[in-house]
């Protein structure tokens, strides 16, 4: 899957657009029970971002996806309610979201992140990630991070994360306790859990991994 970083996106982060749109080509030609499918992709980006936000800071709204044949679809997000570091973890997570997506169901050839638009250049891709880096290594560095070791269920993620944590000036605890700044797992007794423990926020695995995965 290609993905395309398109210029809507530098208004997204400043905050003076709020409305996300995300465009695809599939790997085939879109079918009656491919387009069924296809409504499940926003239902799953705003199910796994949701869950790692508070209550106040969530997507208001993920409309269904406009299929146009042969084989494209978009559909947007209302991010109004996002302030800017979540607005970049959405950015960050939507490529990893709609590969959970196609590894499911059909492949994705392509994927617009604001929409078929104009495609941000060098300079232009150069000047997101330095906006967006400004304020992506802040809820990082020097904090106290707990992983539920029954949501690390791959044996590379299970090796990799405290080390990722601990490169991007994070601390690896065993145990939640009020110091914990995240506990990161996928299961929501284990989420709750931690809260009534002290954790400060949860976090889902696939935002560890956009969190600390990769610092380039």
């Amino acid at each position: 899957m290609r993905v395309y970083y398109t210029r809507p996106l530098l208004r997204i982060v400043e905050g003076t657009d709020d409305t996300l749109f995300v465009k695809g080509r599939l790997g085939q030609e879109t079918t009656a029970d491919v387009e069924t499918r296809l409504k499940e992709l926003p239902k799953e980006v705003v199910t796994l971002f949701n869950f790692s936000t508070t209550e106040d800071e969530t997507i208001d709204y993920a409309s269904d996806p406009i299929v146009y044949m042969p084989d494209e679809f978009t559909f947007f997000l209302d991010v109004e309610s996002l302030g800017r570091l979540a607005r970049e973890v959405l950015i960050q997570a939507l490529p990893m979201d709609a590969s959970i997506w196609e590894t499911k169901h059909v492949p994705i050839a392509e994927l617009w992140l604001g929409g078929q638009d104009e495609v941000l250049g060098k300079d232009g891709r150069a000047l997101l990630k330095q906006t967006m880096r400004e304020v992506w290594a802040l809820p990082v560095r020097g904090k106290v991070f707990v992983l539920d070791d029954a949501s690390l269920r791959s044996h590379a993620r299970r090796l990799g994360a405290p080390d990722a944590i601990r490169e991007a000036g994070g601390v690896v605890h065993k145990e939640v306790s009020p110091a914990c700044d995240y506990y990161a797992t996928d299961r929501q007794e284990a989420a709750k859990t931690a809260l009534r423990e002290g954790a400060k926020q949860v976090i889902d695995t696939l935002t560890l991994t956009v969190m600390v995965g990769s610092r380039d």
